[in-house]
């Protein structure tokens, strides 16, 4: 099973573990994923009870994917993460490409007076599929979910340029940093 998609799971084979017993990413929103996903199959009079899941009462729970799962830092300015540094990608053995832009190029980010950082995505150069992101700079933990659902759909750095977005807002970097990763220039049009 990929390491990224795993079943949480207690030492005991046949059973199923929920909120941090699992040791992969310890977090508030991971862990209520991770009980959501086992109580779904859950019997009505049984939620609420500290239970033990079986497989057979939890056969079509869904898997936790720990690679869309965002990282924020809560300091000035933010930072926020999802999936693959750019390293990473590399040491996995993809071969990446990876676009980058400034908040000091946003109309947006000037206005309110918080120009420094950027947005960074990192994608693989064959499939087009978005592995990673990195933002550092105002909003960042709220930006960074834009990148966490394209990149929950194996989307591209083009559906994020093909989506519209509001101008001038910050989420204009995102969209021009996805620009960068097909090579079009790191410039901002108004669109």
């Amino acid at each position: 099973m990929d390491a990224g998609r795993q079943r949480p799971q207690t030492p005991r084979a046949p059973s199923l573990a929920c909120p941090k017993v699992t040791g992969a990413l310890r977090a508030p929103r991971v862990a209520g994923a991770e009980t959501l996903e086992a109580t779904k199959e859950q019997p009505a009079g049984k939620l609420g009870q500290s239970v033990v899941f079986r497989r057979s009462e939890c056969l079509r729970c869904k898997q936790v994917d720990y690679r869309v799962v965002p990282r924020a830092v809560f300091c000035e300015p933010a930072i926020a993460a999802v999936g693959q540094t750019e390293r990473e990608a590399l040491e996995a053995g993809h071969d990446v490409r990876v676009g980058k832009f400034p908040f000091s190029g946003s109309g947006r980010a000037k206005a309110i007076g918080q120009t420094e950082g950027f947005v960074k995505i990192v994608a693989d150069a064959k499939t087009n599929e978005i592995l990673g992101a990195h933002i550092i700079g105002p909003h960042a933990d709220i930006l960074i979910h834009e990148i966490v659902a394209a990149r929950y759909r194996h989307g591209t750095p083009e559906s994020i340029v093909r989506s519209i977005h509001i101008h001038p807002t910050l989420s204009e970097v995102v969209k021009t940093a996805a620009k960068a990763v097909g090579g079009a220039p790191a410039i901002q049009t108004g669109e």
